[in-house]
């Protein structure tokens, strides 16, 4: 619930809602969910990489990925993961951090249907994170691949699904010139959360 008397929030997800809509509308960048994703590696060191927020559904933060990906097995092994939001018209900042899940196949059904014709045939003939022998032949592959599908509907296959994020810490940081930037924790304490400023 927002107070709007205070412009306190005491549901951060909404506080984030509310800032990544506004992100949405004055960015002029083509991926507008874009993130950090960090997993624990299977070698016990962080892993991070480049994702896109795809959908939010209280209280979860979710995106698509293969199933058979260096992140989901990362996953599976310790589901403890933190995204990062870096938005530069803005000049915000928000850091998330909580417990992933694999999404339903409904879910699943719909993020895959959001992904353009290319992104599909690559999620079909892709093993994501394997070795690659030869770029030229998956090239080629792909190119064969998507000439026979560009004219089809795509099914998803059965081994590409998504991930939903529960979060159990955010913070929020608005980024000023002097360095003094303005940071606001929320930490889950059972089913309540409680919030406090940092220094900068």
């Amino acid at each position: 619930m927002v107070d709007k008397t205070m412009g306190n929030y005491s549901d951060p997800f909404l506080k984030f809602m509310d800032w990544f809509r506004a992100h949405t509308l004055s960015s002029k960048d083509d991926y507008k969910g874009a993130c950090v994703l960090t997993t624990i590696g299977l070698d016990g060191y962080p892993n991070s990489r480049s994702i896109s927020l795809k959908l939010l559904e209280h209280p979860y933060l979710i995106f698509g990925t293969s199933m058979k990906s260096a992140k989901a097995a990362e996953i599976a092994k310790d589901p403890k993961v933190a995204l990062t939001f870096w938005w530069e018209e803005s000049r915000q900042q928000v850091r998330v951090q909580g417990i992933a899940s694999q999404v339903n196949e409904e879910t699943a059904n719909f993020l895959f249907e959001t992904r353009n014709k290319p992104a599909q045939v690559v999620s079909l003939m892709s093993n994501q994170s394997v070795d690659l022998d030869s770029w030229e032949k998956l090239q080629k592959e792909y190119e064969r691949k998507f000439a026979s599908l560009k004219d089809q509907n795509i099914d998803r296959p059965s081994d590409w699904g998504g991930f939903k994020i529960d979060p159990v810490r955010y913070e929020f940081m608005e980024f000023r010139e002097t360095r003094l930037h303005k940071r606001q924790v929320f930490t889950k304490v059972e089913e309540n959360w409680e919030t406090k400023m940092l220094q900068p």
